[in-house]
This record gives C-alpha cells, structure tokens and sequence, in this order.
C-alpha cells in the first residue's frame, strides 16, 4: 500500500469515527437508563477522537508559514505601522 492510500484511509477511518461518535451521542436516550452515562461518555470520547484526529491531519498536510506579515502581533519596531498622534 503506498503513502497516499494509507493517508485517504486514515481520512475516512476519522470521519466514520466523528459520524459514529455523533450517532451513539444523539441516541443515547434509547439506551437504558443505567448505561445511558457510559454511552454519551463514550460517544462524546469517539467523537473528539475523530475530530483531533482529522484536525492534526489537516494540519501536518497544510502547514502554515510563519511570518511576520501573518502575525496579529505588532511590534515596537516595526516601521510598517505609524503611531498614531
């Protein structure tokens, strides 16, 4: 199997994980009541699992260049901003 089959089955493994956490937390009133925490708790769990995991994988896919010019941070000695008198 070559690299990119294993990131795309990474990919859907993630999304089914997100789909099926979502799924076992919006039914967890049909489960009985004494189990009814231990299904939310581990529907909630899936679902931020697949959610990490899908969000740490966009990013190592796409990273980010860090430059001054994409910062929100403005320095004292920068001479692109002008005081304001």
């Amino acid at each position: 199997m070559n690299r990119s089959s294993e990131k795309n089955s990474a990919k859907i493994a993630y999304f089914l994980s997100i789909v099926l956490g979502a799924i076992v937390l919006f039914s967890a009133d049909s489960f009985p009541e004494a189990s009814r925490p231990y299904v939310t708790i581990g529907g909630f769990a899936l679902l931020m699992f697949g959610l990490y995991k899908s969000t740490t994988s966009w990013v190592s896919e796409n990273p980010h260049p860090k430059s001054e010019q994409d910062s929100f941070v403005v320095y004292k000695n920068d001479e692109s901003v002008k005081e304001e008198e």
